[in-house]
């Protein structure tokens, strides 16, 4: 397991994967993943039924807020935002909505359903990304967090946003 040409190859397979996962694999019902540090894939469901979100429903991701005094957790929670929002879109399409439009401190509008909000704290390697959903009337539809070790590396802000997506679905396929 130490051998850097079984590393190379798993990441060489993480990256085929991930780009067959964006292009023609978009639609498929299941979905191999190889999480960083492991050999394992994991096989995750990708499918989500078009019915779970209503025609005029909308989602909105509010720009995370950064919990620490480091300058590279700040440039890690702007980055995980953009890589959040990128994930979403990619499992939900156009019910996502730009939090560039979004006034945060007006009344939500009623084509958005849900507002994603949270933060991200960093503690001597430690990544803890606390997540809530806020539906229309402003209550707490859903919240939890989700922790990493390790570097502050843009694959780290893909596997928090590819979990946090999953769990996600989860919710809305409980509804």
């Amino acid at each position: 397991d130490h051998d850097p040409i079984v590393r190379v190859q798993i990441g060489r397979l993480r990256e085929k994967l991930k780009a067959h996962y964006a292009a023609e694999g978009v639609h498929t019902d299941l979905m191999f993943v190889i999480p960083l540090g492991s050999y394992m894939p994991l096989i995750h469901k990708h499918s989500i039924p078009d019915a779970i979100f209503q025609s005029d429903s909308l989602l909105t991701v509010v720009p995370m807020l950064h919990l620490s005094d480091s300058t590279q957790g700040a440039a890690f929670t702007s980055g995980f935002t953009e890589e959040l929002t990128f994930q979403l879109f990619k499992i939900f399409g156009t019910r996502i909505m730009s939090h560039t439009f979004l006034d945060t401190t007006a009344p939500m509008s009623p084509k958005i359903h849900y507002r994603l909000e949270g933060s991200i704290r960093f503690q001597d390697g430690f990544i803890r990304a606390a997540l809530r959903l806020i539906d229309t009337p402003g209550c707490i539809a859903w919240s939890e967090q989700f922790d990493r070790c390790g570097p502050l590396l843009i694959a780290v802000q893909e596997e928090l946003a590819l979990e946090i997506c999953h769990a996600l679905k989860r919710h809305f396929l409980k509804d």
